[in-house]
C-alpha cells in the first residue's frame, strides 16, 4: 500500500487522521518530511514555531556554521521566503524582545588529528610519527610510491613515501575541536548588543565586528587562527539566555599552550560540577513487567 492508500484506510477505520508529530526541540522533521506540511504546522502553532526558531538561532550565534535544518541555509530564511509565514516570523521577534539575554564567551580550538595510515600502521599511540600521520597522501603518491615486492607486486606494507616531493601531501587532518562556552553577562537584549559593540570599539586593531552570513548575527572576533591546524578562534556574541556554561577538562590548559592567552572576560559563575557516570553493576538486564491503571498499559 502506498500512503495515500494507507491514509485512506486509516480514516475509513478511525474517522479521522492520526496527524504527524511535531516535536518542537527536533530539526529532523524540517529536513526529513514536505517542506510545504511543515511549514504549514508551524503556520498552525506560530508559539511552538517561535520556539524553533529561537532554538535555531542560539545554535546559529554560537556556531555560524551550524546546520540544523541542512545545507540550504536557516529554517529562518526558508520561512521568509512565503508570505504565509509572516505570522511566525512577528511571533519569534516578539520572542525574542521579551526573552532575557546574555553575553556569551566562545573558544575553539582544533588540533591535528591522525590519518587512518597513521592508525592503522602505528596502533592506539603513535610513538614515532611520519608526515602522513597527520596529513593525507594523495592518490599520486600512493601510486607512485606504492610498496612492491621483487616481482613487483604491490604489497600491503606501511607507506615509505619521504613527503620530499608536495605533490604527494594532501590536506592535513582535523583533529577533534575543544569548545569552551562562558556566560559573561546576563540582561536586556539591547544591553547585552551594546556590550558586543563597545567591546570590539573599544580595540577597533584587535576586534572584528562580523555579521553572520547566514544568520546576520553580530559577533566579535577577538581571534581568528584559523590557517592551518592547529587553529584557535575566539569571540563575544549576544543571544537569548539559557545556555549551560560547558568546557572538556583541561581546555584551559590546551588554549593556553597554543595562543598564550587567558580568557578576556570573566565568567559570571563556575562550571557546573560534570555528573558522574552511572556504571553498570553486571548481571543480567532488569526485568521489565506491564501494568494495567485505569485503561493504560504501562511498562514498568
Amino acid at each position: 500500500m502506498n500512503r495515500a492508500a494507507v491514509e485512506r484506510y486509516v480514516l475509513d477505520c478511525l474517522g479521522e487522521m492520526i496527524l504527524k508529530s511535531h516535536c518542537v526541540q527536533c530539526p529532523f522533521t524540517g529536513v526529513c518530511s514536505s517542506r510545504e506540511l511543515y511549514e504549514q504546522r508551524l503556520r498552525a502553532h506560530p508559539a511552538e514555531a517561535a520556539q524553533v526558531l529561537r532554538m535555531e538561532y542560539i545554535s546559529l550565534a554560537l556556531n555560524e556554521r551550524m546546520s540544523l535544518y541542512g545545507p540550504g541555509g536557516s529554517l529562518r530564511r526558508r520561512l521568509a521566503e512565503d508570505d504565509r509565514n509572516r505570522p511566525v516570523l512577528d511571533a519569534f521577534q516578539a520572542d525574542l524582545e521579551q526573552t532575557p539575554y546574555a553575553v556569551y564567551e566562545v573558544r575553539r580550538l582544533t588540533g591535528l588529528g591522525r590519518t587512518k595510515d597513521c592508525r592503522r600502521w602505528h596502533g592506539k599511540d603513535c610513538a614515532e610519527p611520519k608526515w602522513w600521520c597527520s596529513q593525507q597522501r594523495k592518490p599520486r603518491c600512493r601510486r607512485i610510491h606504492a610498496v612492491v615486492d621483487q616481482g613487483g607486486a604491490p604489497v600491503d606494507a606501511e607507506p615509505q613515501c619521504p613527503g620530499d616531493d608536495e605533490r604527494c601531501r594532501g590536506a592535513q587532518q582535523k583533529g577533534p575541536t575543544w569548545r569552551s562556552v562562558r556566560t559573561v553577562y546576563e540582561g536586556p537584549r539591547e544591553r547585552a548588543e551594546e556590550l558586543v559593540t563597545r567591546f570590539a570599539g573599544r580595540f577597533p586593531h584587535r576586534v572584528r565586528l562580523v555579521d553572520g552570513e547566514a544568520s546576520g548575527i553580530r559577533r566579535a572576533h577577538y581571534l581568528d587562527d584559523l590557517e592551518g591546524l592547529p587553529h584557535a578562534e575566539a569571540f563575544i556574541v549576544a543571544a537569548p539566555a539559557g545556555v549551560a556554561d560547558k568546557q572538556r577538562p583541561g581546555f584551559e590548559t590546551r588554549w593556553k599552550q597554543h595562543t598564550g592567552k587567558r580568557p578576556v572576560f570573566p565568567p559570571l559563575r563556575g562550571l557546573p560540577e560534570p555528573t558522574p557516570r552511572k556504571r553498570s553493576a553486571g548481571g543480567p538486564a532488569p526485568l521489565h513487567r506491564a501494568r494495567v491503571i485505569g485503561d493504560v498499559l504501562l511498562i514498568v
